[in-house]
């Protein structure tokens, strides 16, 4: 049961029940009913009995390359019917991601969750342009607040599979040791700042998914990684920006002098 306790709450409650009801998916969490008329207004869904993908990676640190496809796949598959439905999740972040005792993959928590066509009328991801989403797993375009797509939800599943792979989402280094190259190249691919550059689809990604499990060939970056270059490239910039502004101004500063000649004269 979700439980609305804020008006932002019952918004998002709403929204929730209204996209779920688009997607009717095995690895998509049931809503089976709300009732905002009571006080507190809630969501009930299925009840899934076993543990979030958060608690996974902690208890093993870090998953069997074969393992982490797997259940890569069912959260892809979840992620196809939903796009197909028009829904983007938004969200995803391994405590959204539920595993059943018998280890089925539930997609839950669509609160942030928007439908494509709205997204696009709107023209930005939420009102005046507010980043949505959690931080390490949001893709470029959501942290400047504009529009997202099914390729946001990419973004966010190469993290998740850097993170089931490492043990840990941040920082996304590339290789990934003791992982299969192919898998490196998937996640590159998948988290590359242009949107453009990633898997078109779920489905695209879903299919190299597996073949990159055999692939022995040496990874090679293709492109800078997105992260390093998100965290670090911006920052160092305005670092330098600012360096050379200084450095013109006492260069231009009228109490500046040289010597010439045996003489201090003021540079003009």
């Amino acid at each position: 049961i979700k439980v609305a306790k804020t008006p932002e709450g019952l918004a998002s409650l709403r929204e929730e029940w209204t996209l779920l009801r688009r997607v009717s998916h095995p690895n998509v969490l049931k809503a089976i009913s709300p009732d905002s008329a009571r006080e507190p207004p809630y969501l009930v869904t299925e009840l899934v009995q076993g543990e979030s993908l958060r608690e996974k990676p902690q208890r093993q640190k870090r998953l069997d390359p074969a393992a982490a496809v797997e259940l890569l796949m069912q959260i892809l598959a979840g992620l196809v019917a939903a796009h197909a439905a028009g829904v983007v999740h938004r969200d995803l972040k391994p405590s959204n991601i539920l595993i059943s005792v018998d280890g089925n993959i539930r997609l839950a928590d669509f609160g942030l969750g928007r439908a494509v066509k709205d997204l696009e009328l709107s023209g930005r991801g939420d009102p005046d342009g507010v980043s949505v989403g959690s931080p390490i797993y949001m893709s470029p375009e959501q942290t400047k607040g504009l529009p997202g797509d099914a390729r946001s939800d990419i973004f966010a599943c190469g993290v998740l599979l850097h993170e089931m792979l490492c043990g840990s989402a941040s920082p996304l280094k590339l290789p990934i040791d003791g992982a299969p190259p192919g898998l490196s190249r998937v996640v590159e691919a998948a988290i590359s700042d242009r949107p453009k550059k990633r898997y078109r689809s779920a489905a695209k990604m879903a299919a190299a998914l597996r073949p990159a499990l055999n692939d022995p060939t040496p990874f090679t970056p293709n492109e800078r990684s997105s992260t390093g270059l998100r965290r670090w490239g911006t920052p160092v910039a305005m670092l330098t920006i600012v360096a050379l502004v200084a450095w013109y101004a006492m260069w231009r500063s009228p109490r500046r002098s040289v010597v010439r000649r045996g003489r201090r004269r003021p540079r003009t």
